[in-house]
């Protein structure tokens, strides 16, 4: 069973986090929202859930923040993600401007024949220079 103390040191940790990923401009709307609830949980008294959350929200926010330095990129679905080229680049993780899709397009000759048809789990490069 955990402590007020412990719950508040999750979600004081992941207030960091998320904090210092937002300052870098990532997205970090469902981390926060996860927060919100942690919070909710915490200022009920149900400290054990408050822990869980706040650890969820900050283990969602490395995710983002691994993301947004990555230098590739795993096509996820259309139907869930949206992934095209386009939309890619337009990822703030990404180059947070869709007319550098062709950048992406220019890296992965070799595994994209036609930019309009990219597939989910394609893992393409994303090119920092």
């Amino acid at each position: 069973i955990r402590s007020s103390e412990d719950a508040r040191l999750a979600i004081e940790r992941a207030e960091k986090l998320i904090a210092m990923a937002n300052s870098e401009g990532c997205d970090v709307t469902e981390p926060e929202g996860i927060l919100k609830s942690a919070k909710k949980e915490f200022d009920n008294a149900n400290y054990d859930s408050a822990v869980k959350l706040a650890d969820e929200a900050y283990k969602l926010t490395q995710k983002i923040l691994k993301l947004f330095k990555m230098d590739k990129y795993v096509v996820g679905t259309w139907s869930i993600d949206r992934d095209c080229l386009w939309n890619i680049a337009e990822k703030k993780g990404i180059y947070n401007d869709p007319w550098k899709w062709k950048r992406i397009y220019m890296a992965n000759r070799d595994k994209i024949k036609n930019p309009d048809l990219i597939y989910p789990k394609q893992i393409l490069k994303i090119p920092r220079d």
